[in-house]
């Protein structure tokens, strides 16, 4: 890209995965690849830094997952500009445009006059009107899109049912995102097409850059065999299995990965396969795409959930993946793990954040008090007592050395990893120099990589409390921003605005140790305490520290360091 005026700007996803929006200025042209929310983070702390963006052309979305979509109606409320999105991904996104609705009101509490429960935590950040206008401003990318000068060709990415990866294409000069990218073959989604040729670019994600080098990775079969064994095994004993699954593909994937095992006979035919919420209306449209032939129920109410022991036995994919607090999965897993009478089965289908409740579940430890095994799920601790508890790799997501492989294929000049934890993308991008890839970088939120090393003029400079006297420029654009709020609570504390910054500051911190610890992240609980501790009562903050010890003690493989 030398000679070229490009600029790549992470405002989400650098070094981490979700929130993903990557901003590129490419001489006077201003874009947005993706726009998703954080799954670990409520609202609007999970949000890309959209207020940086000073002004934007169009947004192209590579596939319908939320880490990858959610933030789009917020985004259109300041930057009503087109966005593009194959056709199939459009299809997906209805549903999950309205499933992240309900989740607003929730969150909010949102009465239905719109009048919010917790004021000071500000409105939800968007509501049905946003979701239309999202969907008058889509255009249909299957074809391709150009503008001055710019061309944008998907290609499939082989990840879930119309995701793309893109090439851009402008003044002689090829870049290649692979979004998320997977090159193993499946039935619930099209397969990698990747484009051939040289690029002077690559920007690649890294989910699975810590698969670099490990010779003896299972091979998606050899992983559909040990899931089917575990149901067999489960099933035999007259317990349930649990699969907590993101709902677009890998919902889809169990449903025919059951098929297959009730065809060989090798799980009973009469134990039936229930869809939770979203994966029902998800697995209805891709079986009608794809013309996929499955067999499942829908969970057939609320109240289904709350006393599941009670019911027949069963096969159940919920989302979420990673068990997170108040989901379907969630709910679930409590009941099954604590069964006194029979032993359930949870099969988890993918990747774990090292900090979700799913991978605390899966590496759960006795606890020094008891000498037996707990879990916090859902805020509560719970006695576990299956041992039926696994995960099996149905990734769609390319592994390092496959990446590698990939990357070296198409002879970039450079190299951009995002969209993985930085221990991952550190090593995914160490494999790619032992490759031959010498100029590999890994950009921060925030950060800026240029080639002719000029600034983006489409963005606003990032701000901070080192560089910026006063708080207000922070929290005109990120008024939840909790650093900004101490310092100005603790600058004026018996002034409006200084009683104002303390108030909110408050709610907000009292949002997210209610998070931190229904997700029993006690290490990011401890750390928000230590930061923002001073400014509940006394009482408030010694009872929340008594919690995180108790769950401490019961359940040790919570007590780890502070997520991000």
């Amino acid at each position: 890209m030398e000679g070229q005026h490009f600029v790549l700007t992470p405002l989400g996803g650098g070094r981490e995965i979700g929130g993903n929006a990557w901003h590129i200025e490419w001489d006077n042209l201003s874009c947005l690849i993706d726009c998703g929310t954080h799954p670990e983070r409520p609202a609007w702390l999970g949000l890309p830094a959209l207020g940086r963006i000073r002004r934007l052309d169009f947004v192209v979305l590579t596939h319908a997952h939320s880490d990858h979509s959610g933030a789009l109606p917020v985004l259109l409320q300041r930057h009503p500009v087109p966005v593009l999105m194959t056709n199939a991904t459009c299809t997906l996104m209805r549903p999950m445009m309205q499933d992240a609705l309900k989740l607003q009101r929730r969150l909010f509490e949102v009465d239905r006059n719109g009048r919010a429960g917790h004021p000071e935590l500000g409105p939800p950040l968007f509501d049905s009107a946003d979701v239309e206008r999202l969907f008058e401003l889509t255009k249909s990318l299957d074809a391709g899109y150009s503008r001055d000068g710019l061309t944008v060709t998907p290609f499939a990415s082989g990840h879930i049912l119309g995701g793309v990866g893109l090439v851009l294409e402008k003044n002689g000069k090829r870049v290649l995102i692979t979004s998320d990218i997977a090159d193993t073959p499946k039935e619930t989604s099209p397969g990698l097409f990747l484009p051939q040729g040289r690029f002077d670019l690559v920007i690649s994600e890294g989910t699975r850059g810590l698969d670099c080098g490990e010779e003896d990775l299972p091979e998606r079969t050899d992983e559909e065999e040990k899931a089917i064994r575990v149901l067999s095994r489960v099933l035999s004993r007259k317990g349930s299995v649990l699969f907590p699954a993101f709902v677009i593909e890998r919902a889809q994937s169990v449903a025919r990965l059951v098929m297959r095992a009730r065809e060989e006979g090798r799980i009973p035919p009469h134990v039936p396969l229930y869809m939770a919420g979203l994966a029902d209306s998800m697995t209805a449209l891709h079986a009608q795409a794809l013309g996929l032939r499955l067999d499942w129920k829908p969970i057939p109410s609320k109240d289904w959930f709350d006393d599941l022991l009670s019911r027949e036995q069963a096969i159940i994919v919920a989302g979420s993946g990673m068990l997170n607090a108040g989901s379907g999965a969630a709910r679930l897993a409590e009941q099954l793990v604590s069964d006194r009478v029979r032993e359930h089965g949870i099969i988890f289908t993918g990747y774990l954040t090292p900090p979700s409740p799913g991978s605390r579940l899966l590496h759960r430890q006795r606890s020094p008090l008891s000498g037996h095994t707990h879990a916090c799920i859902n805020g509560r601790i719970v006695d576990v007592r299956t041992n039926e508890i696994h995960q099996v790799h149905l990734s769609c997501h390319a592994s390092g050395d496959r990446l590698v492989s990939l990357v070296q294929g198409v002879h970039p000049a450079s190299v951009i990893l995002v969209h993985g934890d930085h221990e991952a993308l550190l090593t995914l991008a160490a494999a790619m120099r032992l490759a031959g890839l010498p100029d590999v970088r890994i950009p921060a939120n925030g950060e800026s990589i240029s080639f002719d090393h000029s600034q983006a003029d489409t963005l606003t400079p990032p701000l901070s409390l080192s560089d910026e006297k006063d708080p207000d420029a922070i929290l005109a654009r990120e008024p939840w921003n909790c650093p900004a709020l101490k310092l100005k609570a603790m600058r004026n504390p018996d002034a409006p605005d200084g009683v104002s910054a303390r108030v909110r500051l408050t709610a907000i911190l009292r949002l997210l140790l209610a998070r931190a610890m229904r997700d029993g992240n006690l290490g990011r609980a401890r750390r928000l305490l230590n930061d923002y501790g001073s400014f509940l009562d006394a009482d408030e903050s010694d009872g929340y520290r008594l919690r995180i010890d108790e769950t401490a003690a019961w359940c040790p493989q919570n007590d780890g360091a502070a997520d991000g």
